[in-house]
């Protein structure tokens, strides 16, 4: 049962029961803009890698309750998880980021508060970004929602060693590519990408990454913006490591 282009998304909470009720925005769009009525199949998504296949039962006062017919589990989903740990650009380019990256295949984010970072944590609207996100998740016909994490400073991610591979992007290495890293790490299932500010992390931050087993990686000659490296270096990982598995 593939997903079509016009699923939906619901929290996994307004499931119960096989029954299924929304009454926000996707409530609205669904009845008021598709006109949808009873009787009609639509499809589901929760964000946890279940797609729900449904028959409308009632769409009355902007509520919509639907019926579950059939399950699909983890539809179009690599099996990399690669988690995005980012010094937190501007606010235009981070929203660029969580929407691009989402439909590659990313599954976390981590906004990073590093030595020269020039935007406040405060800055992240994690609401937004969170509708970017399932927006871009719908989009891409992906089954998982990403999560996006409160902002932490860079000693708390080192203190995270669940990964089978930790990159960093580096624009002064000049000896080892992000290819030559991915194709001697074929079996790496839970990878960390980590990519700088403007400016990039400073030649401690570089240190202390090394000290904690990540490896620094060139995406290129040219020097890129923090969210074309992003988007760039994470387009890679997962098509290098999918094609190898």
């Amino acid at each position: 049962m593939p997903a079509p282009y016009d699923s939906f998304y619901t929290p996994p909470s307004q499931i119960q029961n096989d029954f299924i009720t929304l009454s926000d925005k996707e409530a609205h769009h669904i009845i008021n803009v598709l006109r949808k009525k009873s009787g009609e199949i639509i499809t589901i998504i929760d964000g946890l890698g279940h797609i729900y296949k449904c028959e409308i039962t009632n769409t009355q006062n902007n509520i919509l309750k639907a019926k579950i017919i059939s399950t699909l589990e983890e539809n179009n989903e690599s099996n990399t998880e690669l988690t995005l740990a980012i010094a937190i650009p501007k606010k235009g380019k981070f929203e660029l980021i969580i929407e691009k990256c989402t439909e590659l295949g990313v599954k976390k984010f981590i906004p990073l508060l590093s030595e020269r970072t020039q935007v406040k944590a405060k800055s992240i609207n994690h609401n937004r970004c969170k509708k970017i996100a399932i927006s871009a998740m719908k989009q891409s016909l992906r089954s998982f929602l990403p999560e996006v994490e409160q902002p932490i400073h860079l000693n708390k991610l080192m203190q995270r060693n669940n990964f089978d591979l930790k990159i960093i992007a580096h624009e002064k290495i000049n000896d080892n590519t992000i290819h030559k890293t991915l194709s001697n790490a074929k079996t790496a299932r839970k990878v960390i990408l980590a990519i700088g500010p403007e400016g990039g992390f400073s030649e401690e931050e570089i240190l202390v990454f090394k000290q904690s087993g990540y490896t620094p990686v060139s995406l290129g000659k040219r020097r890129l913006r923090t969210e074309t490296a992003a988007i760039t270096a994470s387009a890679i990982i997962l098509d290098t490591l999918e094609t190898n598995q």
